[in-house]
């Protein structure tokens, strides 16, 4: 199979696999926040947050050099990192689960905190078990089997947590749910990658001392910006109540949780492709400004159609008890749109092996966030907050330029933004007019897709005749 029929044949399944699990985990999320209420949405901000920093320990970023490294691997190179990657998880079980109390003493508003986080924890071990196949299975881009178990989890984790909720297991419920389905999806994984490599008792480091390197600098740079993505949580659950950190938490989650219906699908193709690529530096650079072209017309679209009827979806699918999400859903959308867009830089840094520029990157963006979100939180209103991510984002845009884009591509800075500047730009004006328009419809759901429509035909006559680059790019990338 060629390179462009096995990118097709998973970029097929990934969609199916996004478009799915995102309407599944869109359906849990305003399904159980009417059923649960937003302290358990607090509670569980905090324990995803501790959970998803600890995770960033349990690989060392050991498995993704496995991508970069294609067909040169071993088989004892892969038993070696396996076992470390056991080993690991092992550790970093025993230091959360011993650390509990000292996490829970920091947030001493939230009830039972060191006990949920005991539960939740055994995660990290369970996911380890199978995180090597799940790499293999995206090096020989075997999506099909990737996204059948990600969509099996993600069912069985809403029907577990539904089914708890209803009886009274309050945040019991998502914890519960979230282990049952990581055992599910870990014994698939194993079963089916069984046949691609072997597990054996094999161990030295000798032999992946070059895989922790590389690994040392991808998980340094993750670390380091996730403690960055997560420091709103952090502070919100320190200088505000558990309520409204539930609030804040489940519009920042929805912002997000658009993006993860079609951002998967770029990275998941994208980076074992520019993988393949890396070699040949003029097709590598053409086909990733092709796809964040495209990326920033799809995201940009996306974001302006949440934006004008995000009121009436909190007021319809959550109730009048997150009703003060709204601001905070509508503040976080320019940066969400510039924040997805960009992350796509990472699928570059790691296929061309260069972990070390977003490790650096990292430590600058921790600081600089730490010190908007203090200014900010000094206001003592929580809609604000996502405009320091904002303020930060735009500041830093010519500084990541110059620092890393220049490391990886030959492009001017007026052609790597072109298009993301003027698909971002359409989207505002399209936005602007739209809210101008005196639409008189009592019908909620009748005139808002009338808004769609009037903002779909606004936007997309914009970028054809102003942005002619993007069906080009289509065009080009069909071949």
């Amino acid at each position: 199979m060629t390179l462009k029929q096995r990118t097709l044949k998973g970029l097929k399944w990934t969609s199916l696999s996004s478009v799915f699990s995102a309407g599944i985990s869109f359906l849990q999320l305003i399904v159980l926040a009417r059923i649960l209420g937003p302290e358990v949405y607090g509670t569980m901000a905090v324990l995803m947050v501790v959970i998803g920093f600890a995770n960033l320990f349990v690989d060392l970023g050991i498995s993704r050099y496995i991508i970069h490294k294609q067909d040169e691997m071993t088989a004892n190179q892969l038993h070696s990192m396996y076992w470390m990657n056991i080993f690991l998880s092992i550790s970093v079980y025993i230091v959360i689960f011993s650390s509990s109390s000292f996490i829970a003493s920091f947030y001493s508003n939230i009830d039972n905190l060191a006990y949920f986080i005991k539960i939740i924890s055994i995660t990290f071990i369970i996911n380890a078990i199978s995180m090597q196949h799940t790499v293999l299975f995206q090096k020989e881009m075997e999506f099909k089997i990737i996204e059948m178990i990600n969509m099996i989890r993600t069912t069985v984790n809403f029907i577990v947590a539904l089914l708890l909720a209803v009886n009274d297991f309050e945040v019991l419920s998502l914890i519960y749910a979230t282990i049952l389905s990581a055992i599910i999806a870990s014994a698939i994984t194993i079963y089916k990658g069984w046949r691609y490599h072997k597990i054996c008792l094999h161990f030295n480091l000798a032999e992946i001392k070059e895989a922790l390197s590389f690994g040392l600098y991808f998980s340094g740079s993750k670390i380091v910006g996730t403690i960055s993505g997560s420091l709103d949580i952090l502070i919100v659950g320190k200088f505000f109540s558990q309520e409204e950190l539930g609030i804040y938490n489940i519009a920042k989650k929805i912002v997000f949780q658009i993006s993860s219906i079609f951002m998967p699908i770029i990275r998941k193709i994208l980076y074992p492709l520019l993988g393949k690529l890396q070699s040949d530096s003029d097709r590598l650079k053409k086909i990733y400004l092709q796809v964040i072209g495209l990326a920033s017309f799809i995201v940009v679209y996306i974001y302006g159609i949440l934006y004008l009827v995000s009121s009436d979806i909190i007021y319809l699918f959550l109730g009048k008890e997150w009703i003060n999400s709204i601001a905070i859903l509508q503040n976080f959308i320019p940066y969400a749109v510039l924040l997805v867009v960009g992350s796509l830089i990472g699928t570059l840094v790691n296929a061309k092996g260069k972990a070390y520029l977003s490790f650096y990157w990292s430590f600058w963006t921790l600081f600089t966030t730490a010190i908007v979100l203090y200014l900010i939180v000094q206001l003592n209103d929580i809609s604000y907050i996502p405009y320091s991510y904002l303020i930060l984002t735009l500041f830093n845009i010519p500084i990541y330029y110059y620092f890393i884009i220049t490391k990886l591509l030959n492009v001017s800075f007026i052609k790597y933004y072109r298009d993301i500047f003027l698909n971002f730009s359409f989207g505002i004006i399209s936005i602007i007019l739209i809210q101008n328009i005196n639409i008189s419809i009592e019908n909620i759901y009748i005139k808002n897709i009338v808004i769609i429509v009037i903002y779909s035909i606004i936007y997309l006559s914009m970028i054809k005749l102003l942005n002619t680059n993007i069906l080009s790019y289509i065009k080009e990338l069909k071949k």
